[in-house]
């Protein structure tokens, strides 16, 4: 009986922790006079350096087939897509996240109003156009605020409250959204993690938007769950025999 259990006690461990690995992300074709502000873009050496040293990235121009972003482990949405996304491409890339899947989106400044509208439509979520450069420090404990003391916003918007996003930063630069299933991390600042911008913490908060997207875990597989009710249920019956 106690190692029926001590299975019980391993199937919740299981079901509670997190595993990383290297996923395939489908990320959008650099294009326009701000591609270097992009994953991939000049302007961003360290990050390219670090998201490839963990993940693979493939390009496309166009978020609408959700049979082609299912293949992927993650999705990865910056601010040069013809400057908003389309009613198909915000209606796939909701039903990609709800299904399970996670999301970074990246908006920018209010010179970007009309792309940070359609990419909070993802969520639901809302926001002031601003050119903000605040600091921040972290509003919750996380692990895309582990081991960070504060963030630099440089010019850019401000996340609001609809879609009940968890405000990661003092500062409103990023935010997490609960979406069915799955998460989209938003980030209204292209600057964020760009050479000249990114300060040690802002490098710290680069790398565990990395170590996140090839985390999984929330959602348990049905042998554990399955063998989690098994130890439960032989430990209530050996506890209802001793009564």
């Amino acid at each position: 009986m106690k190692y029926l259990n001590a299975l019980a006690a391993g199937a919740l461990l299981v079901l509670v922790s997190t595993s990383a690995s290297a996923i395939s992300v489908l990320a959008q074709t650099s294009q326009g006079s701000y591609a270097s502000n992009t994953l991939g873009g000049a302007a961003w050496l360290s990050f390219n350096s670090m998201f490839t040293s963990s993940h693979s990235l493939t390009r496309t121009a166009d978020f609408s087939n959700l049979a082609q972003l299912q293949s992927y482990g993650a999705v990865w949405v910056d601010q040069e897509l013809g400057n908003t996304l389309s009613s198909a491409e915000i209606s796939s890339l909701t039903s990609y996240i709800s299904s399970g899947h996670k999301a970074v989106l990246i908006g920018e400044n209010y010179a970007w109003d009309s792309w940070n509208t359609s990419l909070l439509g993802v969520v639901g979520g809302s926001f002031t156009g601003d050119c903000s450069w605040a600091f921040g420090t972290p509003s919750v404990s996380h692990m895309l605020t582990a081991g960070i003391a504060s963030v630099q916003n440089a010019c850019g918007s401000l996340i609001g409250s609809a879609g009940s996003p968890t405000i990661l930063f003092s500062n409103d630069m990023a935010a997490l959204y609960k979406i069915g299933s799955g998460e989209a991390l938003v980030i209204l600042d292209s600057n964020w993690n760009a050479e000249n911008y990114m300060t040690p913490d802002n490098k710290v908060f680069a790398q565990n938007v990395i170590d996140w997207l090839g985390t999984s875990g929330s959602v348990p597989e049905p042998s554990i769950i399955a063998l989690m009710l098994a130890g439960l249920t032989a430990g209530a019956m050996a506890r209802r025999r001793r009564n």
